[in-house]
């Protein structure tokens, strides 16, 4: 049997899906609000490590990347053998760069057959091309570690907005909300440990698990572990995968509970990502009377009411969205794999 290979590489992981040349449909139109889910002869593997094509993650993600696809051939039956493989990679948004990865892929054993179909896309292509609805106008929304919004024009263009990076943008990323939230943890300290902190900040010095919780969520840390914090919060500043996981307590903390710090730190947030999704629409789409949603990324898909604040704020700003889905990267990749 002949199999189908997608690969979705981000930042700090690689997923891998695999499904028979000739599968069941996967799903599409599913209810707005829902998250996609795959049909019974889909497999999926994930992996840690970073399979972007940055200039300064490439050389260990070729190593990752290959590992992943040794583990995914060894999974397939006797005999049977990769015939299509589509890679959607962070980084890989220019041609030159996507035959920088087709090229290095020829060399694997696994994929040097000539026969065997190799492309490759940046991560944000099998998301504007996602089938999801009736709506013409698809807008992607990736909320994961980073940021950005896109989609494709009328001539089939990506039209794209946001996505500059930590220094410059990925406003409502997990990444920029863990930075707010860490913040305030160090505002808090400058200002002396006042007693009652909030609730948003017991959250986060509990989730940095410096000494027991108690003490850990009070005024009442210990002088002596003081430099064991203030070094542990710089550690978890200075990367970015370890910032993001502290934007689910400030989601959390802003629309489950309203607790009004975390909805100041947030709603910014939010409104930048809303304006992004206009900026596309206006450039790629202005008077079309319906549009689409779709969200991916970690913090998107485990954050469900960020997704409706997002949705309701770009309604507000005049965004004609008529509804919305959550899509695994990898079951997109594989869906424009099977399309190809």
């Amino acid at each position: 049997m002949d199999w189908v290979v997608a690969i979705d590489g981000g930042g700090s992981k690689i997923a891998v899906a695999v499904q028979p040349l000739k599968p069941k449909p996967i799903l599409t139109g599913a209810p707005s609000g829902t998250t996609t889910t795959a049909p019974a002869d889909y497999r999926c593997q994930q992996y840690a490590g970073t399979g972007s094509v940055h200039p300064h993650s490439w050389q260990q993600a070729q190593v990752n990347l290959r590992r992943a696809i040794e583990a995914t051939q060894a999974t397939l039956p006797m005999g049977d053998r990769i015939r299509t493989i589509l890679l959607a990679l962070a980084g890989a948004g220019r041609s030159e760069d996507q035959q920088k990865v087709v090229d290095w892929a020829r060399t694997l054993p696994d994929l040097a057959d000539p026969s065997i179909s190799i492309r490759c896309v940046g991560d944000i292509d099998p998301l504007v091309n996602y089938e999801s609805s009736g709506a013409r106008c698809t807008i992607a929304v990736i909320l994961g570690t980073g940021s950005i919004v896109a989609t494709l024009n009328r001539q089939g263009s990506l039209v794209r907005a946001g996505g500059w990076g930590p220094q410059l943008g990925d406003e409502c990323s997990g990444a920029s909300l863990g930075l707010a939230a860490l913040r305030t943890v160090c505002q808090w300290l400058d200002q002396g440990r006042p007693s009652n902190p909030s609730p948003l900040i017991q959250s986060i010095l509990q989730e940095v698990h410096l000494g027991d919780g108690e003490n850990a969520a009070s005024q009442n840390i210990p002088s002596d572990r003081m430099p064991q914090l203030s070094a542990e919060l710089i550690r978890l500043a200075a990367d970015r995968g370890s910032c993001a996981r502290f934007s689910l307590a400030l989601v959390d903390h802003a629309l489950a509970s309203g607790d009004p710090q975390a909805l100041g730190l947030l709603e910014p947030h939010v409104l930048a990502v809303a304006q992004q999704v206009a900026m596309v629409f206006r450039r790629a789409w202005q008077d079309e009377p319906q549009v689409h949603l779709v969200f991916a990324g970690g913090l998107a898909a485990r954050q469900p009411k960020l997704q409706i604040a997002v949705m309701e704020a770009c309604v507000r700003l005049g965004v004609p969205v008529i509804g919305y889905l959550c899509v695994d990267p990898v079951i997109a990749t594989l869906q424009l794999a099977l399309r190809s």
